[in-house]
C-alpha cells in the first residue's frame, strides 16, 4: 500500500495563531479570506518536514520558534515582481538622476526587493543615465530564499523578454547547456548592488547614512495603517532633505502625517 499522508483543513484556532505571529513578525495583516492561501503555502513546508497536520506544525513552531519563524515568513510572503515593473517610475528615476543628482555619488535602497528584478532594473537605469559619478544600491527583503535567487541573478528567459534587446545583450548572458532557457545578470551589473536580509518591522535597521532614493513598491499594501506609518517614518528618516520615495502604483501616503511632497504617481519627495 502506498504511504499517503492525508492533510486536514487548517482550523480557525491554528489560523488565528499563525496570522497573529505573521502580523507581529512581518506586519502582514491576514483577513479570514486569506485562510486558504496560508493553508496552501504552509502545506509545502509541512511536506518538506514530514508533518501531517497543521496542528502538529503549530506545536512544532511553538517548540522551535527561533529556528522555524524565518521558514514560516518565507512561506507566507508574496514575491510577485518583474523587470521594469510599473515602468513610468524608471523614466522618473532617470530624470531625477540626470537633472538633480548628476553631481554626486548616489545611494539607492530597494526595500522589499524580492528576487532582485527591481534592484537590477534600477542599476540598468543608473548605468544608462547621463552622469559620471558612482552609485550603490542596497536591496533588502524579509524572505531569505528570494534573496538567494536575487544574489545569483539567474532568471528564466521569459522573465527578461520585456527588456529592450540591446540592453538585454549588454547586461545579460544567455544560458547554455544545463542553463539553457535562462539568462544571467552580468557581473559588472551586480557589483554595485548588495543584498541584505531586513525585516521592515525591526526597530533598528542598522543602516548607515542616507539614501537619495528609496523604492518600496507593493509592500505597504500588506500592512495596516499603524505599520505603514511606522515604516514610512523610518524611510523618511533615512532620506536627506530632497530625497525621493517610490511606492507602488496602488499605494500612497494619504493620512500619513509626514512632510512629503507629491511629485508623480506614487512618487514623493522629502521636504
Amino acid at each position: 500500500m502506498n504511504n499517503i499522508i492525508s492533510y486536514q483543513q487548517l482550523n480557525q484556532r491554528d489560523f488565528d495563531y499563525l496570522r497573529n505571529i505573521i502580523y507581529d513578525e512581518a506586519g502582514i495583516k491576514l483577513s479570514d479570506m486569506k485562510k486558504a492561501l496560508v493553508q496552501s503555502r504552509l502545506l509545502r513546508r509541512m511536506r518538506e518536514m514530514g508533518i501531517s497536520s497543521y496542528d502538529e506544525y503549530c506545536n512544532y513552531l511553538r517548540e522551535n520558534y527561533d529556528e522555524e519563524i524565518e521558514n514560516l515568513i518565507n512561506c507566507i510572503t508574496t514575491n510577485k515582481t518583474e523587470f521594469f515593473r510599473e515602468s513610468e517610475h524608471f523614466s522618473i528615476l532617470q530624470k531625477i538622476v540626470e537633472q538633480e543628482l548628476s553631481h554626486k555619488n548616489i545611494a539607492v535602497w530597494s526595500a522589499g526587493c524580492s528576487t532582485g528584478e527591481e534592484a537590477y532594473s534600477i542599476a540598468i537605469v543608473l548605468l544608462e543615465s547621463k552622469f559620471n559619478k558612482n552609485f550603490k544600491i542596497l536591496a533588502t527583503d524579509i524572505d531569505s530564499k528570494v534573496l538567494e535567487i536575487a544574489r545569483m541573478g539567474v532568471y528564466p528567459i521569459d522573465a527578461v523578454q520585456t527588456i529592450d534587446i540591446n540592453m538585454l545583450k549588454k547586461y545579460f548572458l544567455k544560458g547554455k547547456e544545463q542553463y539553457a532557457g535562462y539568462a544571467k545578470v552580468k557581473d559588472f551589473l551586480k557589483k554595485n548592488i548588495s543584498f541584505q536580509h531586513i525585516n521592515l518591522l525591526d526597530n533598528n535597521y542598522r543602516l548607515r547614512g542616507y539614501f537619495d532614493i528609496i523604492f518600496c513598491r507593493n509592500v505597504m499594501i500588506y500592512f495596516d495603517k499603524e505599520v505603514q506609518s511606522k515604516v514610512l517614518k523610518k524611510f523618511y528618516d533615512y532620506l536627506p532633505k530632497g530625497g525621493y520615495l517610490f511606492l507602488g502604483y496602488a499605494e500612497s501616503i494619504v493620512n500619513i502625517n509626514l512632510p512629503f511632497h507629491y511629485v508623480a504617481h506614487s512618487v514623493y519627495q522629502k521636504r
